[in-house]
Parts: structure tokens; sequence; C-alpha cells
């Protein structure tokens, strides 16, 4: 089972790899489209750009990140951004040298085209369905092979009994702590319906219960908790709602009680492409929230009263950390 979780995150892994080769194509057609790379030809804040062009200031500061990691752009003394000379060559808006309109017309015309190819192959026209939480739930279980050994050694070493997983999706944490652990008093929430019966569905150990809740709603509150855990779902809440969430989970644990949390991070060391990329996708996407960075969790660790036991790195090229975090004593 182990080498077979290894061997798919393996491929997972690869795949997130060759893609980040699209990075600096979809990079390249904004700013192409937009006339930044023009207008970055001198340094400029990200604040003034955004001003001065009318741009959304957040979702331009993603675009800048995954810019200075595919190396379009460049930082500059007092948080001043401006483009190398090589992309404002090939992706000006006012060169008639640019290619850039190459670029727009596959953007635009081609990729969207081959994008809908899946529904113009069938003869007859398929059933669209709403499926964003089926996906996040199962891509979300390729990180539990690399994650779970870190989640279980916290179990082993605190003698956890009572846990509780916030925003469980299928349940597949609380299926291997079962496993693992058949004396552990397992509780998955998740605010999704069909999540939940499909957990149940899933796992019909008579340790772990699975309910539909809201904790940002006045959700029912449990209390003296030996951990709580949040697995790939901070970026589902926004700042405000990440330090209520903090909140919560420090009311439910038992004194000196623990908190471990998987989450990918913006703006983290090796492999900064696929973040930068990932959390443009985040900002631009209705329903996600930017990526927390490690300077956020520490600021929100403080503020709750938890101190940062461990810190460690999941899978690098997709800025992946696991903490592991101790409620301290008010």
């Amino acid at each position: 089972m182990l080498l077979s979780e290894l061997s798919r995150m393996n491929y997972a892994r690869k795949w997130m790899k060759s893609n980040e080769a699209f990075l600096p194509t979809w990079h390249a057609f904004i700013g192409y489209r937009y006339g930044l790379f023009d207008t970055l030809k001198k340094p400029m804040k990200a604040s003034d750009l955004a001003e001065q062009e009318g741009l959304n200031e957040e979702l331009l500061n993603a675009w800048i990140d995954t810019g200075l990691a595919v190396g379009h752009l460049k930082q500059k003394r007092g948080k001043r951004i401006q483009s190398v000379k090589a992309i404002q060559k090939q992706m000006s808006n006012q060169d008639p040298k640019s290619v850039g309109v190459l670029l727009e017309e596959m953007m635009t015309l081609h990729i969207p085209t081959l994008l809908h190819y899946d529904q113009k192959l069938a003869l007859e026209p398929r059933e669209q369905e709403d499926n964003m939480s089926h996906m996040v739930a199962e891509t979300s279980s390729l990180i539990e092979g690399i994650s779970y050994p870190k989640v279980n050694r916290v179990i082993k070493k605190t003698k956890a009994k009572h846990i509780l997983d916030l925003g469980s999706g299928y349940g597949g944490y609380l299926k291997r702590i079962a496993k693992d652990h058949p004396d552990a008093n397992l509780i998955g929430i998740d605010k999704e319906e069909k999540l939940v019966n499909e957990a149940q569905n899933r796992n019909q150990s008579n340790q772990i219960t699975f309910r539909q809740d809201d904790i940002l709603s006045q959700g029912h509150l449990f209390e003296k908790l030996d951990l709580v855990m949040l697995n790939n779902a901070l970026y589902y809440f926004s700042n405000g709602e990440r330090s209520k969430i903090f909140d919560y989970v420090y009311q439910s644990l038992r004194e000196n009680g623990h908190f471990t949390m998987i989450t990918p991070l913006a703006n983290h060391g090796k492999g900064r492409e696929f973040p930068a990329a990932f959390n443009s996708f985040m900002c631009a996407h209705e329903d996600m929230q930017p990526l927390p960075t490690e300077k956020e969790i520490k600021k929100l660790a403080k503020m709750h009263q938890f101190k940062i036991k461990t810190s460690t790195p999941l899978i690098r090229e997709g800025g992946w950390h696991f903490f592991h975090l101790v409620k301290q004593d008010q």
C-alpha cells in the first residue's frame, strides 16, 4: 500500500513539474494583454502600478510573484518591480516586432477550444455537473500518503485519543487513524453535505463520526479534544475567517492540546513557480482565497496563543507544509 501511494505521489509530482512549463506562457500573455512589460520598463511599486492602470492589486501581486519566479520580472530596491529586457522585446504590445499576438491567439482561441474538446468529442452532449468539491477532496488525498506519517507521529507521541478533523472531506486521514489507533474517538466535520454523505459511505468504522457543520456560523463546539487537524482547507477562508478558525481550535482543545495543519504556502523557498501560479488561481477563483504565507501562520499562532512546535516542507515543488502547533495557557 505504501509503495503504491509513493508511486502515485511521484507521478503527481512529475505532472506538476511538467506543467510548470505553461506558467511563463500564461504570465507573458497577461503581461502582453495589459501592456505591463512596457509599463514596467521603469521600476514601479505594485500599488502604484495597480492604481495607474486600474488593476486589482491582489491579483496583480499574484501575477508579479509568478513573474519573479519564472524570470520575466526582477525586484529592485524599495520593493519596485521591473520587467527584464528579453520579455520587453518579445511581449511588447507597442513594438511591431513583438510576437505577443501569436501568444494572444493561442490563449484566447486555441486553448479554450481544446479545453472544450471533451464536450465536442461525444456524439451526444454530456450533462455538466459541478464537481469541484469532489475534485478537491480527491486531489487532497494525494497529499495523504506523504503527510499522514507526520500526523501519526504526533498522535503516537502525544497519545491523542479524542481527535477532530476540520474539513474532513472523504475522511481519508480519519480512516488511516482508525486503522492504526483502534481506541481513538474520531470526528470529521465538513460543511459540504455531499462530502459528508460520501465519507460515511466510505468509512463504516464505529470509531468515526461525520457531521455536516459550519464552524464559522456558530457551529457545534467540541471541548477537551486532544488533537484538531486542518488539512488543505485554509485557502477556503479569508484572513478574518482564518482567525476565527484558530480561535475555534483553541476553545476546542484541552490544556496543552495539539493542532496540526497542512497547507500550501505562498512565496516560499524552493519550487516557487508552482505555488506562485497556484496562488494566482486562488486569488482569481470566486470560491477560493489567497494562499497563506508562513509569516501569516506565525502571526495567527501568536495571536491565538499557539506555539509552533514544527514546520516541515512536504512537497517543495508545491509549497505544501506541515505545521504542528501546541496550545499555550492564557
